[in-house]
């Protein structure tokens, strides 16, 4: 295949088909279709059947960049909108969900305003706050309600806008988020105004509010109106009049810059087919569905925006966004080194069986975290024996990161950085159904507000909590650490320090609850039967014959304890000289933990002295991302250090640089070997190049701020 063959070709390499759907129509089982590099914009079905002896194949071909992209071109001649200086408006017509300008995205238009250039876009001091009442203790809410919502102007003031008739994206129910039609605005000059919204719990309009109100905790903003349009990088488009509207980052006329816009959701999808193994393929704002469909394997394929809400469509288009997704019928997949990163919406849904997602690399999951699946979480999982493992994840928007469904395997998995924009949540969320037989284990979660994994009851009642769930060999810190409701569990060979808040394992006492639960070599800086309590307060409720509480190095019995002085913070290994929790452990069958003994007895903690240095995320690869902004709260100048940078790694040359203002430090190049495809120094920002420092640009270099150049620059 080849963006420049015929059809009428042969196929061979030298004479090569053009379009996708033509090249899978002639294969069978044991081919394999090459895809030459270029740009692709098709839709297709696939619908054939390979075997489990002969696969069919297609993939991109070794060493060469293939791109399926969901978008298209708009041209044409831009004017400048008169209402906004800086803007530009030209004549389209048709659906637009994304738009991008020089393969960047750009912000619908909001109030408040918020940035992609900046991560912005995935803090809540970029959304409007609510007042929820101003006597929480008297137990009436006197402030907002279900349907009628207090802006807090001493946090933002929407003056002069006019919400109503706007889109509203509300974070008013938790851990849920909806986007519902704004229906009325009261403007108030001497108090905070007022906006109202229809609401009623079983409708099935999109325009209504549907999830459950709580009265703590509101954050919003707002979309859908031109009068929104007043920041750079925002765009609007009007269907009624047929006029798109842009504010590029520099004010001025961008005819000369390429823009496109998002028109795909799904480029592939498969149907009723069966062994196969797409490899290879980057896709750009567009995506697969796989539907009734068994034996896949999507291998090392990069995702780059694969999803976008519909809100630009108007009130008619609100509801969940078209996501990356295999159905219910859709069974022992495997998604296995690929990259997912900028959605909005789920990185994932998976509701078939047996499906394994192992070595992929999220990040950037959903900067709107509205009108997902079921509880609301950046992937969603409700089938029966599915496996997670060896995934790094950082910066998601939603309340829980990782719905597991019933039976499931998480583990070996590196997550940090999450639940951004939504209250309550955890990384590792097992409900009651989704609690008996998982196997969660060997995991590293840090830096996160949220629970690190949690067993949960519905409605927080304890004593409806599954039963039967293992949580073994996880090292957490700097995160909520541990909650465990129900009973008759496993949890073991646990490291949590540096808890956020509360204790780092809360083994729930309520309503009897694990009575009958094994707790046991577990490290930890705070135990309890309590959120918060001392254990001395509230025991930890596990008594024999039933269930066990022994040989656990708890903070509570040991208030000398620094865990930071016991263990290698960078390994989780147990120093030579920390006695107190090696060989301090107590034997557990092997059948029901695994766990490899150096001595005679165990360790205390997550890791054995003298054993198995394991780790966490993925392994042997490297991602391909397609953005990396310069964090506003990076650790030091240094462009080669990878935590400065939002994808967590220091950029490749095939990657796009966005160099954003208000950082705490400005990037320095001080050695060779810099390299980027396109670079953006947004206004007020500064990037320098010092003596001694190499920077090779391969695309564009977009300088609105400043650039200092005492080394080698090279622009391609």
């Amino acid at each position: 295949m080849s963006p420049t063959g015929n059809n009428s070709n042969d196929g061979s390499i030298n004479s090569p088909w053009q379009t996708i759907a033509f090249g899978v129509s002639q294969l069978s089982a044991g081919n394999t279709l090459y895809l030459r590099e270029g740009t692709y914009r098709e839709t297709l079905t696939i619908d054939k059947d390979g075997t489990s002896a002969s696969y069919i194949n297609i993939e991109g071909y070794p060493n060469e960049s293939v791109t399926i992209d969901g978008t298209v071109d708009i041209t044409g001649s831009w004017s400048s909108y008169g209402a906004v200086s800086g803007a530009y408006s030209l004549s389209y017509t048709g659906d637009i969900t994304q738009l991008f300008v020089d393969d960047l995205p750009m912000v619908n238009a909001r109030w408040p305003n918020a940035q992609f250039s900046d991560d912005s876009i995935f803090s809540w001091d970029s959304w409007a706050q609510g007042v929820e009442d101003s006597n929480p203790s008297d137990d009436v809410d006197d402030e907002s309600v279900q349907g009628s919502l207090v802006i807090d102007e001493s946090v933002v003031n929407p003056y002069p806008l006019d919400l109503n008739n706007s889109i509203g994206i509300l974070n008013i129910g938790s851990f849920k988020t909806e986007a519902v039609l704004i229906t009325g605005h009261t403007q108030n000059n001497s108090s905070n105004d007022v906006i109202t919204y229809t609401h009623n719990t079983s409708s099935s309009d999109d325009t209504v509010y549907q999830t459950t109100y709580k009265d703590k905790h509101h954050y919003y903003f707002f979309e859908g109106k031109i009068d929104f349009l007043d920041n750079p990088n925002e765009w609007f488009h009007n269907k009624s009049t047929n006029e798109l509207y842009l504010y590029p980052d520099d004010g001025q006329n961008p005819g000369s810059r390429t823009i496109k816009a998002k028109t795909t959701d799904y480029a592939i999808t498969f149907s009723g087919a069966s062994y196969i193994e797409l490899k290879n393929i980057n896709f750009f704002a567009t995506t697969i569905s796989v539907q009734n469909s068994t034996y896949l394997k999507i291998t090392e394929c990069n995702f780059y925006y694969p999803s976008a809400s519909r809100r630009m469509l108007g009130s008619t288009e609100l509801g969940s966004p078209n996501v990356t997704s295999f159905d219910s019928n859709s069974t022992n997949n495997i998604v296995s080194k690929c990259l997912f990163e900028n959605t909005e919406g789920e990185a994932l849904r998976i509701f078939g069986n047996d499906n394994t997602i192992q070595n992929n690399y999220f990040h950037h999951i959903d900067w709107s975290a509205s009108d997902l699946q079921g509880l609301m979480v950046s992937i969603y999982i409700s089938g029966n024996s599915n496996t997670f493992t060896e995934n790094t994840i950082h910066t998601t928007g939603a309340s829980a990161t990782v719905l597991p469904g019933r039976y499931s395997t998480f583990s070996y998995n590196k997550v940090s950085n999450t639940g951004l924009l939504q209250s309550d949540g955890a990384v590792f969320q097992g409900t009651r159904n989704y609690v008996e037989d998982s196997n969660v284990h060997h995991n590293w979660i840090f830096d996160t507000t949220k629970y690190a994994l949690r067993y949960d009851a519905p409605g927080g009642d304890a004593g409806e909590a599954g039963h039967y769930g293992k949580m073994h060999h996880n090292f957490i810190y700097n995160a909520k650490g541990m909650m465990v409701k129900g009973n008759h569990h496993y949890i073991s060979h646990n490291t949590v320090f540096n808890t956020y808040s509360g204790n780092g394992i809360i083994i729930l006492d309520e309503d009897s609850s694990n009575t009958g639960t094994d707790v046991q070599n577990n490290l930890v800086d705070k135990m309890s039967g309590h959120r918060s309590s001392n254990v001395s307060t509230v025991a930890i409720p596990s008594t024999s014959p039933n269930g066990a509480n022994s040989n656990n190095r708890n903070g509570y019995d040991y208030p000398s304890d620094d865990i930071s002085s016991l263990i290698n913070t960078t390994t989780g290994m147990p120093l030579s000289t920390s006695s107190v929790i090696i060989d301090q452990g107590v034997l557990i069958d092997s059948d029901s933990i695994p766990h490899a003994v150096v001595n005679t007895n165990p360790d205390i903690g997550a890791y054995e002295y003298g054993g198995d240095v394991w780790s966490a995320g993925i392994r042997n690869w490297t991602p391909e991302f397609y953005t990396a902004v310069w964090k506003s709260n990076g650790a030091s100048t240094d462009w080669n250090t990878a935590s400065n940078w939002s994808t967590g790694s220091v950029p490749a040359s095939g990657v796009n640089i966005v160099i954003p203002s208000g950082t705490d430090y400005s990037p320095v190049i001080s050695s060779s070997g810099a390299v980027a495809n396109n670079v953006t120094v947004n206004s007020s920002a500064t990037l320098t190049i010092s003596s001694g420092g190499d920077f090779t640009v391969a695309g564009n270099l977009v300088n609105n701020g400043t650039v200092n150049v005492n080394g080698n620059l090279i622009v391609n």
